[in-house]
C-alpha cells in the first residue's frame, strides 16, 4: 500500500495506483507508515490507528505526546516523540532515548533503524542493543540489507 493524507482523510493506493480504501480519522494526520499488509496512521494528540490492507481497524494505541514519526510491521508499531522512541506490539513495550535530532527511518525483522549526526544506527528490538551501521542521512532496510543515502550517494550494507 502507498498511503497519503490530506487533513483528516487517509487514502491508500494499491501497486497499480488504484485506490484500495479511504479512511476518515476524525483528527489531523501527522504521520503515516505502510508495512506488510498494515498501515499506521498517527493523529494529533498522540493516537495511532493500525489498519489492515482493506482499511479495517486492527489496533489502536495512545502515546504520551505528539508523534513525529511512525513505522509499522506485522507485529508492532514504533513511534518517535522528540528524542523518545517507543515500540509496542503483542507483549512488547519498550522505550529508548535517541540522540539529539535523531530521525526514525525504518522498522522490520526485529530491527529499528534511525539516523543521527550523519550516521545510521540499528536497534535490536528484542535486546535493545544499538549498533552504528554507516555514514548517511537517510536509511531504508530491505530484508537483511540496508540502503544508506548521503547526498547523492547511496550505499548498500548487510545488517550485522
Amino acid at each position: 500500500l502507498l498511503p497519503y493524507a490530506v487533513g483528516e482523510t487517509v487514502v491508500a493506493l494499491r501497486e497499480d495506483g488504484r485506490r484500495a480504501f479511504t479512511y476518515e480519522t476524525g483528527d489531523t494526520v501527522v504521520a503515516l507508515a505502510a508495512g506488510p499488509q498494515r498501515l499506521a496512521v498517527a493523529t494529533v494528540g498522540g493516537s495511532v490507528t493500525v489498519l489492515d490492507a482493506q482499511g479495517e481497524i486492527v489496533g489502536e494505541e495512545t502515546f504520551a505526546g505528539e508523534i513525529d514519526a511512525v513505522r509499522v510491521d506485522r507485529l508492532r508499531v514504533v513511534v518517535q516523540r522528540g528524542r523518545t522512541l517507543e515500540a509496542r506490539g503483542g507483549s512488547l513495550q519498550r522505550t529508548w532515548l535517541l540522540p539529539a535530532r535523531a530521525q526514525l527511518q525504518d522498522l522490520g525483522s526485529n530491527r529499528i533503524v534511525y539516523v543521527a549526526a550523519g550516521r545510521a544506527y540499528r536497534i535490536a528490538v528484542g535486546t535493545g542493543e544499538q549498533r552504528q551501521l554507516g555514514a548517511g542521512t537517510l536509511a531504508q532496510a530491505e530484508g537483511a540489507q540496508l540502503f544508506v543515502a548521503s547526498g547523492r550517494r547511496v550505499s548498500l550494507t548487510r545488517f550485522r
